[in-house]
């Protein structure tokens, strides 16, 4: 027995997600990645999820969820539908039945979206499903349909709808992708008005989608829309799965765990006895409540997961926090014998009077409720200007020398990394030519952060922000306090063209003497400004392999102005906690509605080696700050802050 998973271009279009649009893509890349996660957590041990053309495999959407994701691939838990039974099969034929196409060059490629799909695809191997061979006949007849009836629907001339049948027809099978087929239209001289009208594009996925009407086949239903195939086995719907698992508590949870671990614990028998249950439910369609009460008669089904990554992860687990490992912090004061580490991002200081007045209620935070004198670390994890002018810097600058020099900070003790809005990008169009298709002065682009670096880094630090990718590494460690601290930039390629092209620039890890102390005498933190997940995610985090192995146990990140709590697994042994704190000072309009200015305040227990993270809000502009209880079980037991075991 398989699955079939698909979205639907129609539904996204209508649900608002569009082409073009690099925050929609993103968004989408996220929905699906946490479907499939949640997908492969609760389906039988015996099933597999099928990626087909309709489901854009071959796209750079599900090409980045599977590099994240290589296991489920590897492991056999998702296979792709193909027409030849072995690999030489497979090759020899995509040699044979594509190359011309291929071949069609600069043409072909914009139909394409100028993108080599082909030869990235290629180097992640999932096994193949043969097809039957009627299949492709099927799929043509259904497409030919589709256009047919779609053309009509739009007034469309009938002789151009037969020439697109004729054309259709006389292309064979060799170029039944909707790209090519949309460049052959094209060569044959179909105006792209009709190619819209037509939907080559949507009609070809739902001929796809034809093929999978046996009944032996399970469709999931994504909460992202599947094309209606009149399919009644479509027990799978994501959207009760979505419900019935954050009823349970653990939607968060899977969501933080990487495909090895869903892969290693799902193969537990009293998980699975406890999944069947809740199969079972969803095969009589019953409502999340019932399916909820049923399961929790058979047992507590977040302590169980959270035993299995426990016994997974041996003594030093970082995963889930149960009530177990938060029984040595009392209530949600600061403990006396904790260092200190307030954690600040996203500032977008504008003026100094707005500045003046987020000192003042930070200030009496600290002071009154959590009563610190001192603070031993200040973390602040990029955007501290709104606008990368030097009044603005200066602002950000003043911020930060008054609040060290009221809780006796050390200048050694501040750890600074920048932040998208830190890029000068009107510097970086400077450095591009004339077409803004080349960077002509690498020197000029560098630049990009020398306003970040001469008003706010160096009269903060007394020295210069590096303004080489490779140098931009911020390391302390101390003996005293056991602790290592790496600041690292994420927006070493941020520029004017490239707003969201974040990245970790590993040469500057590599340089970085601090990597190399002992994770068994030092406590390893990171700090960078983007996340690993979501739409802003970092899209290459190949670099946490690195980081994972040299023993970091928690990162520290801003960016997306709402506060955090993710892991990062590298294996069983080997995981990151992900810590994000939310804007300090962003205006409404710019932190979506319902999220309140954040910050985290830290302890480090170094005799027990936890972080203990609280997180504070603050909801008006003249409001004070206040616990911001989101963790753990939000609906009967929430928590203001979170233990994370180092």
């Amino acid at each position: 027995m398989i699955f079939y998973y698909a979205v639907d271009r129609e539904m996204l279009d209508a649900m608002g997600f569009s082409d073009k649009d690099r925050r929609s893509q993103k968004a989408i890349e996220t929905i699906i990645e946490e479907e499939i996660k949640a997908l492969v957590f609760l389906m039988p041990l015996d099933k597999r999820i099928v990626i087909s053309p309709s489901f854009r495999f071959e796209s750079s959407t599900f090409r980045q969820i599977l590099k994240r994701n290589r296991e489920l691939a590897d492991n056999g838990v998702i296979v792709e539908y193909r027409r030849e039974s072995d690999v030489r099969d497979f090759w020899q034929k995509k040699h044979e039945t594509y190359s011309n196409a291929m071949e069609i060059s600069y043409k072909y490629y914009n139909a394409y979206g100028k993108k080599d799909i082909y030869k990235k695809v290629s180097s992640i191997w999932i096994d193949r499903i043969p097809k039957q061979k009627a299949v492709g006949v099927v799929s043509r007849d259904v497409f030919m349909q589709n256009v047919k009836t779609r053309g009509m629907a739009s007034g469309v001339p009938a002789g151009q709808i037969e020439d697109v049948l004729k054309i259709t027809d006389e292309t064979r099978e060799a170029t039944f992708l909707w790209e090519v087929e949309e460049h052959m239209l094209r060569e044959h001289g179909i105006p792209d008005k009709v190619i819209r009208q037509l939907g080559v594009r949507d009609s070809m996925n739902q001929s796809y989608l034809n093929a999978f009407l046996d009944p032996r086949i399970e469709i999931c239903r994504s909460s992202l829309g599947v094309v209606d195939l009149g399919h009644n086995n479509s027990t799978y719907d994501m959207r009760q799965i979505k419900a019935l698992l954050e009823r349970a508590g653990i939607w968060s949870m899977i969501m933080t765990l990487s495909a090895g671990n869903i892969l290693d614990i799902r193969t537990n028998r009293e998980l699975q006895d406890m999944l069947d249950v809740v199969r079972c439910h969803l095969y009589k369609k019953e409502s999340v409540m019932e399916t909820f009460k049923a399961v929790s008669e058979q047992g507590d089904l977040k302590e169980l997961i959270n035993k299995l990554l426990r016994d997974l992860a041996g003594e030093k687990s970082m995963t889930i926090i149960s009530d177990k490992t938060n029984e040595p912090v009392k209530g949600e004061m600061l403990q006396k014998d904790t260092i200190k580490l307030l954690h600040l991002s996203d500032l977008h200081f504008k003026d100094e009077a707005t500045m003046r007045k987020h000192y003042f209620y930070l200030k009496m935070d600290l002071r009154n409720i959590f009563k610190l004198s001192s603070i031993g670390y200040l973390i602040i994890s990029g955007d501290v200007s709104d606008r990368p002018v030097e009044e603005m810097y200066k602002t950000a600058a003043a911020f930060v020398q008054e609040l060290s020099a009221e809780f006796h900070i050390s200048q050694e003790h501040i750890i600074l990394v920048p932040g998208n809005h830190d890029c000068d990008r009107e510097v970086s169009k400077m450095a591009y030519d004339k077409d803004e298709k080349n960077i002509n002065d690498q020197k000029k682009y560098a630049e990009r952060y020398m306003g970040y670096s001469k008003y706010f880094y160096e009269p903060v630090k007394g020295k210069p922000y590096p303004l080489d990718s490779k140098m931009q590494h911020e390391e302390f460690y101390s003996e005293e306090d056991r602790l290592c601290i790496l600041g690292l930039s994420s927006c070493s390629r941020i520029d004017h063209k490239n707003t969201e092209d974040s990245f970790i620039c590993m040469d500057a890890i590599q340089d970085s003497s601090v990597i190399w102390l002992d994770e068994n005498e030092y406590v390893k933190l990171a700090v960078w400004h983007h996340p690993l997940s979501g739409w802003a995610a970092i899209q290459d985090i190949t670099f946490m392999d690195t980081l994972a192995n040299l023993g970091f146990r928690a990162c520290f990140h801003g960016h997306i102005h709402e506060a955090k709590n993710d892991l990062f697994s590298y294996d069983s042994y080997h995981s990151v906690r992900m810590i994000g704190a939310g804007t300090f000072g962003a205006v409404q309009k710019e932190r979506g509605d319902g999220i309140p200015r954040q910050y985290n305040m830290l302890e480090f227990d170094k005799k027990q080696r936890k972080l203990i993270v609280h997180t504070r809000k603050r909801e008006k502009d003249d409001g004070i700050w206040q616990a911001d209880a989101r963790w753990e079980d939000k609906n009967h037991n929430p928590k203001s802050f979170y233990v994370v075991e180092v």
